[in-house]
């Protein structure tokens, strides 16, 4: 099972800091549907792949064997990753407005959320029988297996602690920015330049907005530590008695 790493620059931009990916996953999708690639191997580099794929794989696996397995995944309509770094991303998307500012408890109040409707489907899809997930396993005879609730919670959990990394570092980040730009506005202002649009919209929108706001401690570990008191509650309530919201609205990060 391979779990793919979150992108460590999560909160880069020019001025802003942004905590999450502007894409959501439906967005990447379509986008990618609109532009598909099509590439023609030759035969010969067919047989090249095929030699150098049979090197990699050596004798536990030959070319065909991998293709054929392959094949049947795809066919099966089955996932050969679990990629939560990429699901928790695409779900916080969601939360996301372009030009609207966000404080570091609202950042971190739509990770929870994001990581709660996740985490909510799993468990819901657990409970009525309905979720399988399949991971390629080469072990296996069909080439594959059904992942397990505990595995796919502690995918979940990992991916989320990754972002909850990354929300610290970037409003670390951000505060640093933040000093750095005040002392250029004022050197603007001291020499008689005229502010650039940019800078003046930067200032307006986030920075006035930022300064005011004091930076929570351990942001890292309270977050994480949500998610913890997110799933106690959710497990002391029946499962068709849930409701997300009201739940999440006893939860206090920082």
């Amino acid at each position: 099972m391979k779990i793919n790493g979150a992108n460590s620059s999560l909160f880069t931009d020019a001025f802003e800091r942004k905590p999450f990916p502007d894409k959501t996953y439906e967005e990447a999708s379509t986008e990618q549907n609109k532009n598909p690639v099509r590439v023609t191997i030759s035969e010969k580099g067919k047989e090249y792949y095929r030699k150098s794929t049979q090197e990699l794989v050596g004798d536990t696996e030959s070319y065909d064997a991998m293709i054929e397995r392959k094949n049947q995944l795809l066919e099966a309509n089955l996932s050969t990753d679990l990629d939560y770094d990429f699901q928790l991303g695409g779900e916080v998307g969601k939360y996301k407005q372009a030009g609207v500012y966000l404080s570091t408890e609202e950042k971190a109040d739509n990770l929870l959320k994001a990581y709660a409707n996740l985490y909510d489907e799993m468990m819901q899809g657990y409970e009525s029988g309905t979720r399988e997930i399949h991971v390629e396993d080469k072990n296996s005879e069909k080439g594959y297996r059904i992942l397990t609730k505990e595995e796919e919670s502690i995918a979940l959990d990992n991916s989320y602690k990754k972002y909850a990394d990354s929300l610290e570092e970037g409003e670390k980040q951000e505060l640093d920015t933040q000093k750095v730009f005040e002392k250029y506005m004022k050197k603007l202002s001291e020499i008689g330049v005229k502010k650039p649009s940019l800078a003046q919209s930067y200032y307006d929108s986030i920075y006035l907005k930022k300064k005011d706001e004091i930076l929570p401690e351990n942001i890292s570990k309270k977050t994480v530590d949500a998610v913890s008191i997110f799933k106690r509650k959710y497990m002391m309530i029946e499962h068709n008695k849930i409701n997300l919201s009201d739940l999440l609205a006893t939860i206090k990060i920082f």
